[in-house]
């Protein structure tokens, strides 16, 4: 009888430690916009799956700053998100776990109330520039007519 409770016992406590390696989970999610650069970094403690407690950061990026300033705010049509870590059970490292660095960009700190003045005087002189910023940057990636509107809009030396 002592045996057979000790054996059941066991079997329960491996069940129950198995169940919680596949039910709970620690996970790290990235979304990204490639038309204007914003990033979201999204940290979830998930229960088979759903998320019972959620962390997230938001990384805007100059473009989505720039189009919003030009009174064409991008709206995200091609967000990506992607699994990147997750830990079972809270402490073992499962799939996916994608080392790496993203979301590395250039100091935009320069993007002040001076260059956000020279972009409405230039809006101002041109009344297309938003529509025009808003298909040739964020539908159509021209990224030569976005540097020269950066070099426009940038620090004065």
């Amino acid at each position: 009888m002592r045996k057979r409770r000790l054996i059941i016992g066991l079997a329960v406590f491996v069940a129950a430690a198995v169940a919680w390696f596949f039910a709970v989970d620690w996970s790290v999610f990235e979304e990204e916009c490639p038309d204007c650069g914003y990033g979201k970094w999204v940290e979830q403690y998930r229960v088979f799956g759903f998320p019972v407690h959620e962390r997230t950061k938001e990384e805007p990026a100059l473009r989505q700053r720039v189009a919003a300033d030009l009174g064409v705010p991008c709206e995200h049509p091609g967000l990506v998100r992607w699994h990147k870590y997750r830990l079972r059970g809270l402490c073992y490292r499962g799939p996916p776990w994608i080392s790496g660095i993203t979301r590395l960009w250039a100091d935009d700190s320069w993007y002040d109330d001076s260059a956000r003045a020279r972009l409405r005087v230039m809006a101002e002189a041109n009344p297309e520039l938003g529509p025009d910023f808003e298909r040739r940057v964020l539908r159509e990636h021209d990224w030569d007519y976005w540097h020269k509107i950066v070099e426009q809009i940038g620090p004065k030396k």
